[in-house]
């Protein structure tokens, strides 16, 4: 703030981000604590399928149906959000949902019956997701998204990474689905507690976020959506998903299928994880610094490097880097698209999409991954991964260029 000798404030572009009650620490705890809650099953759902397909005994087919029913949950809160998110209290929703996706998860361990088990997983997505979306709006809201998604995406994937790292050295290993669901309930009821600092719901004001649009129409001022640059970075966020997340679903089998030692492999997935934390950690110290679209494409640019190392064949160190590279960039890539698409959300539901964009995403890349792999080979993923990165990009710059026009 700045004053003249007489002590007239004359900047006062700073006041409307002190006032923003999405920066308050207590608000942001609460809001990264859903979000790890809410994408704790997501980050560990190959485990949680290869041991109820073993603890079920169901063909492979069935355990695809589990996953993509909990997708459907998932991504029902996401889409449902977008008539909920500003008219319920958060704190209230979250607090309800916990006991719910709990008894859901317990229930798969004691029911046997499949269409109960789909059943009761569409619930338990729809719990994740209303809860992940709670943390995801408002994180949104906050006067730095960048900053903020970064620590949440890391944050997230430390939660899930913590988890698959620790699980094997606990007496619950051996206890197959029911030591797994165990140990998402332990990690859950470690983080629940910081639900109880979740705000009621409120409306977005832009001019809480920011000082500019405050000092051109006052603490009323709000500027108009622009649907055709939100539903463009929604989407590029969804294809971002699609493409990337078929390489992580078999980057193993890729692998494996190279002759690699498997010890070595599992070494190596586990060391992907830490880059993707570093990824969004690196977002979250420089984020606000530079523009979360130049972030966005220079880590597509990444991903396609990553590509490249992937598709030599036979050379363990050209695959270990593909990997590393392509999680560092992923998870860097992915606040920096959910900034943007919540600095072009004024109205402050259309953040709500986020997720089923990555829901959705999360669904088709390794759906298709896996018919390409069966039908034709590595390349044909690979070319795959790259034609929607490309996809991805041009609807980013789509955005950018449309969110332009009404700033």
């Amino acid at each position: 703030m700045n004053t003249q000798a007489g002590g007239r404030v004359t900047d006062t572009s700073l006041q409307p981000l002190a006032a923003n009650p999405a920066d308050k620490p207590t608000v942001l705890m609460a809001a990264l604590a859903a979000a790890a809650i809410g994408a704790l099953m997501y980050n560990v759902l190959p485990l949680y399928l290869g041991a109820i397909e073993v603890g079920k005994s169901l063909a492979s087919s069935q355990t695809g149906l589990i996953g993509t029913a909990f997708f459907l949950g998932f991504n029902i809160a996401g889409i449902s959000a977008f008539a909920w998110i500003r008219r319920y209290s958060w704190r209230t929703v979250s607090l309800v949902s916990i006991p719910i996706l709990l008894g859901m998860l317990f229930l798969c361990v004691h029911w046997n019956t499949f269409r109960l088990l789909l059943l009761v997983t569409v619930a338990c997505g729809v719990a994740f997701g209303a809860i992940y979306t709670i943390g995801s709006v408002i994180i949104g809201d906050t006067s730095r998204p960048e900053r903020w998604y970064g620590f949440k995406v890391g944050l997230e994937s430390a939660a899930g990474a913590g988890l698959m790292l620790v699980l094997p050295f606990t007496p619950l290993v051996d206890q197959g689905l029911s030591g797994l669901t165990v140990a998402v309930a332990i990690v859950v009821a470690i983080l629940a507690p910081c639900l109880l600092m979740l705000p009621r719901a409120w409306q977005k004001d832009d001019s809480m976020a920011s000082g500019e649009h405050a000092a051109q129409g006052g603490s009323n001022y709000r500027q108009p959506v622009n649907r055709v640059a939100i539903g463009a970075a929604v989407l590029s966020l969804l294809c971002l998903f699609a493409s990337v997340s078929a390489i992580w679903a078999f980057a193993e089998r890729i692998g494996s299928l190279s002759g690699y030692d498997q010890s070595s492999i599992d070494t190596l997935l586990a060391a992907t994880l830490v880059c993707g934390i570093g990824g969004s950690l690196l977002v979250a110290a420089v984020g606000g610094r530079f523009s979360a679209v130049l972030g966005f494409e220079f880590s597509l640019a990444l991903i396609v490097l990553a590509l490249g190392a992937l598709s030599v064949t036979g050379d363990f160190t050209f695959y270990a880097l593909g990997n590393c590279l392509y999680m560092f960039a992923w998870a860097a890539a992915t606040p920096c698209a959910m900034a943007k698409i919540s600095r072009l959300d004024h109205d402050g539901r259309y953040v709500s999409l986020l997720a089923p964009a990555i829901g959705i995403g999360g669904m088709l890349g390794p759906g298709v991954a896996g018919w390409l792999f069966e039908v034709s080979s590595l390349f044909a993923v690979l070319t795959y991964v790259a034609i929607v990165i490309v996809i991805s990009s041009g609807l980013m710059l789509v955005a950018s260029r449309a969110g332009r026009k009404l700033a």
